[in-house]
């Protein structure tokens, strides 16, 4: 189970809050004056913070994917390069094989195994 960031902490505490105002409401007939006006600062103080929250997380994706992107685009790249090399070392080391003989495949994954 993942864990849950302080900040998602700290408004489930705000609800949990709002919930025990609305509660305390409906069986102390004499908080009437009060509870109301907490519940509902806890209540919409815990929705601030959850879609700053998501507001700030968005943000933070987004301009963090063009690097995850390229760093990926460079990975896939030199794996694809490294399969050819495995592959093209496999069939020039076992030269009984015709080159020719030895069928060729696009995926690098399938190239790594006939290495």
């Amino acid at each position: 189970m993942a864990r849950l960031a302080t900040i998602k902490w700290l408004a489930a505490a705000l609800t949990l809050l709002g919930l025990s105002m609305v509660g305390l409401y409906f069986a102390w007939p004499g908080t009437a004056d009060w509870t109301p006006n907490i519940a509902t600062d806890a209540f919409s103080i815990a929705l601030t913070i959850l879609v700053v929250d998501r507001i700030v997380q968005r943000e933070r994706e987004r301009r963090t994917q063009p690097r995850v992107d390229r760093a990926l685009g460079l990975i896939v790249r030199e794996y694809v390069i490294f399969a050819w090399r495995a592959h093209w070392d496999w069939v020039t080391t076992h030269l009984k094989l015709d080159p020719g003989e030895v069928a060729v495949s696009a995926d690098a994954v399938e190239k790594l195994d006939l290495w």
